[in-house]
Protein backbone atom coordinates (compact mmCIF):
# COMPACT_ATOMS: atom_id res chain seq x y z
CA UNK A 1 0.00 0.00 0.00
CA UNK A 2 0.95 3.37 -0.24
CA UNK A 3 -0.48 6.42 1.52
CA UNK A 4 0.36 9.79 3.53
CA UNK A 5 0.99 10.01 6.95
CA UNK A 6 -0.50 12.68 9.02
CA UNK A 7 0.23 14.70 11.94
CA UNK A 8 -2.61 15.61 14.32
CA UNK A 9 -2.22 18.82 16.61
CA UNK A 10 -3.20 19.71 19.95
CA UNK A 11 -6.80 21.24 18.65
CA UNK A 12 -7.35 17.97 16.42
CA UNK A 13 -6.66 19.46 12.89
CA UNK A 14 -5.32 17.36 10.91
CA UNK A 15 -1.90 18.05 8.88
CA UNK A 16 0.20 16.29 6.16
CA UNK A 17 3.77 15.60 7.04
CA UNK A 18 4.81 12.96 4.45
CA UNK A 19 4.98 15.23 0.87
CA UNK A 20 5.83 11.47 -0.78
CA UNK A 21 3.66 8.60 -0.35
CA UNK A 22 5.18 5.85 2.31
CA UNK A 23 5.43 2.68 0.34
CA UNK A 24 4.91 -0.20 2.57
CA UNK A 25 3.76 -4.23 2.70
CA UNK A 26 1.68 -4.22 5.06
CA UNK A 27 1.73 -7.71 7.06
CA UNK A 28 -0.90 -7.14 10.34
CA UNK A 29 -3.10 -5.14 12.11
CA UNK A 30 -2.66 -4.49 15.97
CA UNK A 31 -4.78 -2.78 18.52
CA UNK A 32 -2.55 -1.03 21.49
CA UNK A 33 -5.27 1.35 23.08
CA UNK A 34 -5.28 2.96 19.07
CA UNK A 35 -4.79 0.68 15.75
CA UNK A 36 -2.00 0.44 13.53
CA UNK A 37 -0.64 -1.34 10.37
CA UNK A 38 2.49 -3.51 11.22
CA UNK A 39 4.46 -2.94 7.79
CA UNK A 40 7.42 -4.29 5.79
CA UNK A 41 9.32 -0.59 4.82
CA UNK A 42 11.14 -1.48 1.81
CA UNK A 43 13.35 1.58 1.65
CA UNK A 44 14.55 1.61 5.51
CA UNK A 45 14.92 -2.39 5.67
CA UNK A 46 12.72 -2.81 8.26
CA UNK A 47 9.20 -3.64 10.44
CA UNK A 48 7.56 -0.41 11.06
CA UNK A 49 4.68 0.97 12.84
CA UNK A 50 2.08 3.05 11.45
CA UNK A 51 -1.01 4.61 13.26
CA UNK A 52 -4.01 3.94 11.40
CA UNK A 53 -6.07 7.33 12.28
CA UNK A 54 -3.30 9.19 10.99
CA UNK A 55 -3.10 7.30 7.51
CA UNK A 56 -4.35 9.50 4.46
CA UNK A 57 -5.16 8.89 0.75
CA UNK A 58 -4.34 5.48 1.47
CA UNK A 59 -4.01 3.39 -2.13
CA UNK A 60 -3.19 -0.37 -3.49
CA UNK A 61 -0.06 -0.82 -5.03
CA UNK A 62 1.23 -2.69 -7.89
CA UNK A 63 4.46 -3.47 -6.05
CA UNK A 64 4.19 -7.27 -4.79
CA UNK A 65 4.16 -7.13 -0.98
CA UNK A 66 7.61 -7.86 0.62
CA UNK A 67 9.18 -8.50 4.21
CA UNK A 68 7.44 -11.61 4.89
CA UNK A 69 10.73 -13.02 6.85
CA UNK A 70 11.51 -10.00 8.76
CA UNK A 71 7.57 -10.10 9.57
CA UNK A 72 8.18 -13.30 11.27
CA UNK A 73 11.10 -12.75 13.15
CA UNK A 74 9.49 -9.73 14.64
CA UNK A 75 7.76 -9.49 18.13
CA UNK A 76 4.81 -7.54 17.39
CA UNK A 77 4.47 -6.58 21.07
CA UNK A 78 8.17 -4.81 20.49
CA UNK A 79 7.11 -3.15 17.67
CA UNK A 80 4.26 -1.50 19.86
CA UNK A 81 6.13 -0.88 22.64
CA UNK A 82 8.88 0.97 20.10
CA UNK A 83 8.72 4.69 18.79
CA UNK A 84 8.79 3.76 15.60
Amino acid sequence: IKFKYNKIKKDDLICTVSKDYILVSPWAICFANKYYTIAFDDKDGRIKKYQVDRMSLVKVSEEDRTGENEFHKTCIDKILEDDL
